[in-house]
């Protein structure tokens, strides 16, 4: 392959990472420690372990390392469950989050956000696993993220070991330019690359020699940090035209040439630092930083431990010179020779040293020393405070929320530098891959960025608050009710909706505004019907009594009889009683039944001069006039007191009781 323009840009991006890569060395010594403390799989930071090696050669206490584990296994048990949804969008404003729609659409982009990480070729679960180790031994992890090889069809995470990667900070302290160094065969650059963009050495060695490996360097930095680097001839040649804003170098060091370079429409490497050390662009893990003088002691402490236990078990011997011939024979059943000129006892030649040393205070410091490591690894924050039988659930959730603040130096530099950063790559990338529908989005979102919210114990506590404060505002408002309050002193829609949302159900349950109006309106109308209904029936009713009651004052005719004569009036002629007129059209008979149903306090409706000429008009008028004064009358002299008569037979036994009044008779009628 010839030489080009790219071989000097090449050559200084590969020196560029040789500085940055021979700084860190004092970090990968620092690293190195502690690995071999916490996670001694991960020791290779200044040598590579040989595939089978021992690396627990000179360990003899393996607490530590449990600690580790511990901690990382819990960051993705608690903060990353698989069995439920961690993570969702939000707007980060109430008001917008519970409007119907754009919850709804919120709730499709974290639904198809979740399903796009756990797709089974993702390598999502054992990624983030792996990074969470280095996260809590080293406090930064280096997770990448790109469209699947090959396929393109889905997402693909990988974990870098953290020896092998450098990198830079922006103005705004986010790591956005990062060298990566690897080692590839032959074969798999062929593979991978294609002989036509491969160095000549490489392609015979593919031919000849497809093991043989060769350094390569990936570097990922800002597109128009790239152009800089070169020549002018580079650099004018390269800024014509539109450019994505990060660009990615495939670089082969020996050859110090270009294999590959290409635009990302985003910075695809995640580094979350859990604390920054001052100054630099690296971190640390707080916890194996305070752990790492005790990691030391647990080893001496317990080889201290195994020393003097082997003394207790098989204590040293104390010879005699010259006594003795040869070594004396400890073993089980073996036999000591002694001289046999020894002027002392045989005994007296082997006798065992006694060294009265209390191992006590040795596992009493051990004990104590394993309480500091669990404290430096919050693995007492991290355990769930217990509850005993005499606490209330109000005294068990308090404390469950005291549990979860103590967390909170743990989950929030996880939630912001991790997570957060973490969805929001993968949600660029899937947007580039066209996996989100942007045509679902309502217009009221356009200008709404998005941000996202994760469930921890303390969140879920916070909005099941919710829940909690409308029952109490209920329980406020049923009180005030019994006190006679004349009026609902909050907004009882907009406070069950938030309760119901604090539930935490789907947002595809809610409904929205428009659905919540047209519910309302056809509750409205049903109720109006069957009012309706119901003022038929009691005007039913009222007309019933009311007949009954002309028929008692001789006023109405019963069923099949002729009408009664008016008062004052004689009888008609031949002495019979004139045939019943029918009822003139003069006369609105609903409302004046309408009148009478309320209290009789309505005005009696009067006919037109047209109406009023009509059959029976004036006559029908009179009759409802009486009726009325008789009404009053009649309600009068029910809410008198009566007269009760009470009736015994001989024995003095009571038969019966009679009501008497002075109307007894239309009394009777009416009941």
């Amino acid at each position: 392959m010839a030489k080009s323009y790219k071989d000097g840009r090449a050559k200084e991006l590969i020196d560029l990472g040789n500085y940055l890569f021979d700084k860190k060395k004092p970090l990968d010594a620092l690293h190195q420690e502690i690995a071999w403390q916490f996670c001694p799989d991960l020791a290779e930071f200044l040598s590579p372990l040989e595939l089978g090696e021992d690396w627990a050669t000179d360990r003899m206490d393996g607490f530590p390392e449990m600690m580790h584990r511990e901690l990382s296994s819990q960051l993705g048990a608690t903060l990353r469950p698989e069995d439920r949804f961690w993570f969702k969008q939000s707007t980060g404003d109430d008001e917008y989050d519970a409007d119907v729609d754009i919850a709804r659409f919120l709730e499709y982009m974290t639904r198809t956000v979740r399903r796009e990480l756990y797709r089974p070729n993702t390598n999502f679960v054992n990624a983030t696993r792996e990074a969470d180790r280095f996260y809590t031994a080293f406090g930064q992890p280096v997770i990448s993220i790109e469209e699947a090889p090959l396929t393109r069809d889905h997402l693909y995470f990988r974990n870098h070991h953290i020896k092998d990667c450098a990198w830079l900070d922006n103005q705004l302290g986010q790591v956005d330019h990062l060298h990566r160094r690897g080692k590839m065969t032959a074969r798999a650059l062929r593979r991978m690359f294609g002989e036509d963009k491969l160095h000549d050495t490489i392609v015979r060695a593919a031919r000849k020699e497809p093991n043989r490996e060769f350094e390569i360097r990936f570097v990922t930095l800002p597109t128009d940090e790239y152009e800089d680097f070169g020549s002018e001839y580079a650099k004018k040649k390269d800024r014509s035209g539109k450019k994505l804003p990060f660009t990615l170098c495939t670089i082969d060091v020996e050859n110090n040439c270009f294999i590959k370079s290409g635009g990302l429409v985003v910075f695809n490497y995640i580094v979350p630092r859990w604390m920054r050390l001052t100054g630099t662009q690296y971190g640390f893990s707080p916890a194996t930083m305070a752990g790492l003088a005790d990691g030391r002691m647990a080893q001496m402490l317990s080889q201290i431990l195994l020393e003097s236990g082997e003394k207790a078990v098989d204590p040293p011997l104390v010879g005699k010179q010259e006594a003795v011939i040869g070594q004396p024979n400890i073993a089980a059943g073996g036999l000591s020779w002694v001289d046999i000129d020894h002027d002392a006892s045989l005994k007296d030649a082997l006798d065992v040293l006694k060294i009265d040393a209390d191992m006590r205070v040795g596992f009493q410091l051990r004990v104590d020393l394993r309480e500091m490591l669990s404290k430096a690894f919050y693995i007492d924050k991290l355990t769930l405070p217990e509850s005993t039988k005499e606490m209330t659930a109000f005294e068990v959730s308090r404390r469950i929320e005291e549990h979860v603040r103590n967390l909170l130096p743990i989950f929030a530099p996880i939630q912001a530098e991790y997570h957060a950063k973490l969805l929001d790559t993968s949600f660029e990338l899937l947007v580039n891959m066209k996996k989100i529908d942007f045509r679902r989005m309502p217009e009221a979102m356009s200008a709404i960025d998005t941000s996202w919210q994760f469930q921890t114990p303390l969140q879920e506590a916070q909005q099941r608050l919710l829940v909690e404060q409308f029952n109490e505002t209920v329980t406020v408002l049923a009180a005030g009710a019994q006190l006679g309050a004349k009026a609902m002193p909050i907004h009882l829609d907009r406070a069950l909706a938030d309760a119901v949302r604090g539930c935490g159900g789907p947002a595809t349950w809610r409904k929205t505004e428009d659905e919540i109006a047209e519910e309302a309106e056809a509750n409205e109308e049903q109720i109006a019907q069957e009012a309706m209904i119901g003022q038929v029936a009691q005007g039913a009713g009222i007309a019933e009594q009311v007949g009954n009651a002309g028929q008692a004052l001789g006023m109405i005719a019963p069923p099949g009889k002729g009408a009664p004569a008016a008062s004052g009036e004689g009888a008609a002629a031949q002495g019979g009683a004139p045939a019943q007129q029918p009822l003139p059209a003069g006369i609105d008979m609903g409302a004046a039944l309408q009148a009478l149903a309320g209290g009789m306090g309505g005005e009696m409706p009067t006919a037109t001069p047209a109406q009023a000429a009509a059959p029976g008009g004036p006559d029908l008028e009179m009759l409802i006039r009486r009726l009325l004064a008789e009404i009053y009358s009649l309600r009068e002299e029910m809410n008198q007191p009566r007269k009760i008569s009470i009736e015994k037979d001989r024995n003095g036994k009571v038969t019966g009781a009679t009501s008497v009044s002075s109307r007894g008779k239309l009394l009777e009628a009416v009941n």
